[in-house]
């Protein structure tokens, strides 16, 4: 460091005039001035330079302006808490003022703890306006649409989250089963006697059903081959039990789950095939047999084959099972 201005004149063996000596200390009096005496930041690490002027808890005196400077740095950086001394901080001290102004902290013990009652908690909801927000029992702390940050009740937690309230004892009965449906909380009131549980036609939700459905339905044996659908179950079956006859020549049980199929016939022979049913004239020359070819929403779709000239009608009784 050193001065930032010239000097007047430079003696050269000559006589030195009260006029010249008067002039230089006066060019002194007058320039040494802050922008007159030279920096201590020669480039960036000059300029980082700091000195710790209280290290351990000792004095560190400096020896120069120089090293003041360096010491003044180091405070500076340590009130700031940046990296270094002339980095802006991440707040001034007159926003800290404001909230001690407002009574929420003070310089010595921080949040001022008298402003808070028991089951209160810090919030703002608005810019720089920090408040007690009490929190009553039963409540959770959170924030609806085109609300401010509160204690919020358990209705407006439903609201929150999206929910179907329902209150034991209230909207239920023994027997009740809740399931999930869309993400919220449904009721499946009791079922009557004798019903299980299956799940509906579309997979979604559970239902309360007998799951049997005992009918009948006839086929004129002269029929072609071909699928015939049949409905009116009310369900779609997994499995379909079938006890058929055609008049007094022979007689088939069967049962299909649309997959696998075996029945047992009984006519002038006996025996088993791998159909649900199959119905002939005493001799086995002319029938109808069919296999499940489908289960339907409503019932089940038959594929027959006829075989030969057969006449007549079959009667088919049968047990679907959901």
């Amino acid at each position: 460091m050193g001065a930032t201005f010239s000097r007047i004149k430079t003696w050269v063996a000559e006589v030195l005039t009260f006029a010249d000596l008067n002039a230089e200390f006066n060019n002194i009096l007058t320039n040494l001035t802050p922008a007159g005496v030279d920096d201590a930041s020669t480039n960036a690490a000059a300029m980082q330079t700091t000195a710790d002027p209280y290290p351990g808890g000792v004095a560190s005196l400096p020896t120069s302006l120089e090293g003041e400077l360096q010491r003044i740095r180091y405070l500076l950086a340590q009130i700031t808490g940046e990296a270094n001394w002339y980095v802006d901080p991440d707040i001034t001290l007159a926003a800290i003022a404001v909230v001690f102004a407002a009574g929420y902290l003070t310089p010595t013990t921080g949040i001022e703890k008298a402003q808070f009652d028991a089951n209160t908690i810090l919030a703002a909801n608005a810019d720089d306006t920090p408040a007690a927000v009490t929190v009553a029992e039963q409540r959770i702390v959170g924030r609806i649409t085109g609300g401010d940050i509160a204690a919020l009740t358990a209705a407006e937690v439903r609201t929150l989250l999206g929910t179907t309230p329902f209150v034991l004892g209230s909207d239920d009965a023994d027997g009740d089963m809740f399931y999930r449906a869309s993400g919220l909380l449904a009721r499946l009131a009791k079922g009557a006697a004798n019903t299980s549980m299956f799940m509906d036609a579309a997979g979604g939700i559970p239902e309360w059903a007998v799951g049997l459905k005992i009918g009948s339905f006839t086929r004129d044996t002269a029929a072609a081959s071909g699928d015939v659908a049949y409905t009116g179950v009310g369900f779609k079956p997994s499995v379909v039990i079938f006890i058929a006859g055609h008049s007094t020549t022979s007689a088939s049980i069967g049962i299909s789950d649309g997959t696998t199929h075996g029945s047992i016939y009984a006519r002038t022979a006996n025996g088993m095939e791998t159909y649900a049913f199959s119905l002939s004239d005493a001799a086995g020359s002319n029938w109808q047999l069919a296999i499940i070819k489908s289960m339907d929403a409503d019932g089940f779709t038959l594929t027959w084959t006829k075989g030969g000239s057969p006449s007549g009608t079959d009667t088919i009784n049968y047990l679907a099972i959901r």
